[in-house]
């Protein structure tokens, strides 16, 4: 793991089942969420639109874009556009 840094952004205690957290990262703003007791991030603009994440609404898995109502699946890892075929990939902690 040489040349590897981790940046402490959060406690798990700070983020509660079915909750959204931004965070920032190196510069970068982040968006976690709990699902099942599993912590995932994702980048916290849309890739379609540019749409805050952090406004939108998680259901499950699923987290749906405030701007285009398009849905970023969190358990496939996965941004699903059906308007435009774009993909992103999240990262799960």
């Amino acid at each position: 793991m040489s040349g590897e840094q981790f940046q402490s952004v959060a406690n798990k205690d700070d983020l509660k089942e079915g909750d959204m957290l931004k965070v920032e990262v190196n510069g970068k703003q982040i968006v976690l969420s709990m699902v099942e007791g599993k912590v995932y991030a994702v980048d916290e603009i849309c890739t379609h639109q540019g749409g805050p994440l952090d406004e939108g609404e998680l259901n499950g898995y699923d987290l749906k874009c405030p701007w285009h109502m398009q849905y970023l699946m969190l358990e496939t890892e996965k941004f699903q556009m059906q308007r435009c075929g774009q993909q992103t990939l999240i990262l799960m902690l």
